[in-house]
């Protein structure tokens, strides 16, 4: 018969799991007790807990969580595992892990946490015995000035290896300790993605190294030959609000058709897209009969038109909607697409346009209105974006993703999952937050950038 105790252990721990939105199995094995605790009580202080009990206990928490996919973490606890519970990606939370260990030597049997090379240069060593010491486990060396210098950089043990005794006491002469001593993140779980340690191993200096370049298209200039051109011809938050719905909507073929597109359609507004979305009649809305741009029609339009006068009824704007429809604890703007799409299907727009909308519950990478969800919440730091939506925070703000984007991001190690669809835009956003934490949509720019004019696509 299982203990109340133990009923209680497994209830508390399926209440921190439903309660936090990254998961992680830890292994403390081999972690002395006092630098046990004295890490636990640096996560707290950082809001991150750590939960150690017996393995099937830990196992039965994470198979009675009805989150999703979550049950999968049962085969990463191994060794002495605990659940650690934590809030922000799992990203940062296996950087925090490993920032807070050390290092140590090798022991003889020892697994090699990553390749270990022993680097080229001089040593303290003198010729004798030495070099065919370090010939044994395969460093070249010759002699410099009277010392032993290793020729090459030489990967004496590749990751997963096991430490022969022989290695362990070169490598201690050399004093090259591979070894880390702290909590070892195993698994961590995010959102129904589950994230080997490896996969989290991001070097921001590498990856801002190959954005920085294309970082540069995050100028005024790049207005130019953007449909985000439409919007800046205006100066009253309604106008732009609109205008940039319509421009981000539009937004697939030639540009420069998406341009000149938008542009026909604020003319037959009167170039007043804000007055008119409020006071439009039935009579008003024939302006846009014989519109059409790809599979977009007037009868698309009207019905945009029709929603967007309601939405105005109930709500300041566009954006104070997207608030009104997120909680504290959505990492993205998913929910409040999703009630978007709803409100304007409900409120005019016909069941053929909803094509139009992306929702991310039917899996839609919901491309064009993640693009004019940045245009309207990210600040206006390199006069292109707006900022206008102060209620919803740029941190939340996801990428653009599509066939050229998705390739771009790829070949950069940022998504794994073959499909563009929105459990891919999740798993970019959790790489991309762990480089630009709190303005991830300014590397939609890199990504555009890396892909039109760099030529990665």
């Amino acid at each position: 018969m299982v203990s109340q105790t133990k009923i209680e252990l497994v209830q508390q721990l399926t209440d921190l799991i439903n309660s936090h939105s990254v998961i992680a199995v830890v292994d403390f094995e081999s972690l002395p007790a006092q630098q046990l605790q004295t890490m636990k009580a640096k996560l707290r202080a950082q809001n991150v807990t750590v939960v150690m009990a017996r393995k099937r206990l830990l196992a039965r928490a994470l198979q009675e969580s009805k989150q999703e996919k979550i049950a999968e973490m049962v085969e990463h606890l191994r060794g002495m595992p605990a659940l650690l519970f934590a809030n922000g990606n799992p990203f940062a939370v296996y950087a925090t892990l490993q920032k807070s260990k050390s290092a140590a030597p090798a022991r003889a049997g020892a697994i090699a946490p990553k390749d270990i090379v022993v680097p080229s240069g001089p040593t303290s060593f003198a010729p004798g015995p030495i070099i065919s010491e370090l010939a044994a486990v395969g460093v070249k060396t010759k002699v410099d000035g009277g010392k032993l210098a290793i020729t090459d950089d030489f990967t004496v043990a590749k990751e997963g290896d096991e430490i022969s005794q022989k290695l362990s006491e070169m490598l201690k002469r050399l004093d090259i300790k591979p070894m880390e001593i702290g909590l070892n993140l195993v698994a961590a779980w995010e959102g129904g993605f589950i994230f080997k340690a490896k996969d989290l191993r991001v070097d921001e200096e590498e990856y801002m190294g190959r954005f920085v370049t294309a970082i540069q298209y995050a100028t005024k200039s790049f207005i130019e030959d953007d449909p985000i051109q439409i919007p800046h011809r205006f100066t009253s938050k309604e106008d732009i609000e609109i205008s940039s719905l319509f421009g981000a909507i539009l937004s697939w073929g030639n540009r420069k058709t998406i341009i000149a597109k938008s542009m026909e359609l604020m003319d037959r507004m009167d170039q007043d897209p804000g007055n008119f979305v409020k006071e439009a009649t039935a009579r008003d809305l024939k302006a846009f009969e014989g519109f059409k741009h790809r599979t977009f029609q007037d009868i698309d339009v009207q019905g945009i038109v029709m929603g967007l006068q309601a939405l105005y009824v109930e709500y300041r704007s566009i954006g104070q909607f997207f608030a009104a429809h997120l909680t504290p604890h959505n990492q993205d703007l998913g929910p409040a697409f999703h009630a978007f799409k709803k409100f304007l299907l409900t409120n005019g727009l016909p069941a053929r346009a909803a094509k139009h909308f992306g929702d991310p519950e039917g899996g839609s990478a919901c491309k064009r209105i993640v693009m004019y969800s940045r245009w309207m919440a990210r600040p206006n730091t390199e006069g292109i974006d707006f900022g206008l939506w102060k209620d919803v925070s740029p941190k939340r703000l996801s990428l653009p993703l599509d066939v050229h984007s998705g390739r771009v991001a790829r070949s950069l190690g940022l998504i794994e999952r073959k499909q563009n669809d929105w459990k891919a835009v999740q798993e970019l956003d959790t790489r991309i937050r762990a480089i630009l934490p709190n303005d991830p949509a300014k590397l939609d720019y890199a990504l555009f950038g890396l892909g039109v004019y760099e030529g990665w696509t």
